[in-house]
């Protein structure tokens, strides 16, 4: 963890892990749905790490500062994006990492919001932060459970949801 300063090592990591980096991308925010100007002026380098049948994608977001409004401005433009996702949110310091389950929750009431328009589905973000130079016990348990084991993409984001109930 403590060797993870750059964007190629932190792909490095996701490959060691078991995840297939070689549809690493670099993107704009506009590609993602990002229009927010707020949210768009704050990303300083984004790129899809790895890609697991577009069912598990794995994001790296170099933010100028990763603050909770960034973290939910982000799970808001994925919300509607077909498919499970793990950003990595970090400054170009890479001194402290987010690592950012987005998690799909069900709507809370069932009544139509719009003309005919059913509730929209929501969505979580589970945030695990740990400092680079010094990840603490939790971290690293719940890191080890990141390994990519599970026979598909599906499975994978289920055994993140458990890691996540661990580090919780």
């Amino acid at each position: 963890v403590q060797d993870l300063s750059s964007r190629d090592a932190v792909a490095g990591f996701f490959a060691d892990l078991g995840y297939d980096i070689s549809a690493r991308t670099r993107q704009a925010p506009a590609n993602l749905g990002i229009t927010a100007e707020g949210l768009a002026n704050q990303i300083r380098h984004m790129e899809l790490l790895a890609d697991e049948d577009r069912l598990l994608q794995v994001y790296l977001f170099e933010l100028s500062s990763v603050t909770q409004a960034a973290t939910q401005g982000l799970a808001k433009a994925f919300r509607n994006r077909g498919g499970n996702f793990l950003l990595v949110l970090t400054t170009k310091d890479y001194d402290r990492l987010d690592l950012v389950l987005l998690e799909r929750t069900q709507p809370r009431d069932a009544s139509p919001t719009r003309a005919g328009a059913g509730p929209q589905a929501g969505i979580r973000p589970r945030v695990l932060s740990m400092e680079r130079l010094k990840p603490g016990r939790v971290d690293m348990r719940v890191l080890r459970r990141f390994t990519y084991t599970e026979s598909d993409p599906v499975g994978q984001y289920e055994k993140l949801l458990s890691a996540y109930a661990i580090a919780d």
